[in-house]
């Protein structure tokens, strides 16, 4: 876990704990729209194909790029299920 310090460098307590998914492609998306259960239509801004890992909806994730830059992130909207190919669909 990180140390995380606030602007008088003092240690911030932080329960939040990041763990590596390993390798995904992350896409704009603008096609798949949700709509939820009081009928908002929800349409998510990354769409991430990843292999199968441990990710329930409400997670959040990050995904960087081959050269460690930010590519995109957010709370999982889906709660995903691998497919028969061991890949899986993450909407956030």
């Amino acid at each position: 876990m990180n140390k995380v310090v606030n602007k008088y460098n003092e240690v911030i307590s932080s329960s939040e704990e990041w763990k590596e998914m390993g390798r995904c492609r992350c896409d704009d998306n603008s096609t798949e729209h949700f709509t939820t259960d009081n009928g908002s239509i929800y349409t998510p801004k990354y769409h991430i194909v990843c292999d199968k890992c441990q990710i329930s909806e409400g997670d959040e994730v990050k995904v960087y790029s081959d050269d460690g830059s930010y590519r995109g992130g957010g709370k999982v909207y889906n709660a995903p299920k691998c497919n028969y190919l061991g890949y899986m669909s993450i909407y956030v």
